[in-house]
């Protein structure tokens, strides 16, 4: 029988969170592409920089109910302004 170490653990919990995060960056990435138009190059870097699961929510809600990628590109600068 094995027996996670405490390092091992909190490895495994890292993973898991940065899993969580990159899937809502691709979450709202793919709702803009659809939406819209396959984001820019910037966009697209801004996104990935957000660790913030909050605000990643914040931005796929925003995502969601912009009505141009340009509005919601106005949105996304705040929310990285604030960080």
């Amino acid at each position: 029988m094995s027996f996670m170490t405490i390092v091992e653990k909190k490895g495994m919990e890292e993973g898991l969170r940065q899993g969580i995060i990159q899937g809502r960056q691709d979450a709202i990435l793919i709702l803009l592409n659809a939406k819209f138009q396959k984001p820019d190059k910037n966009v697209t870097e801004l996104i990935r920089k957000i660790q913030s699961l909050e605000v990643l929510d914040r931005l796929l809600e925003k995502a969601n109910f912009s009505s141009s990628l340009q509005e919601f590109t106005e949105s996304l600068e705040k929310e990285v302004k604030k960080l």
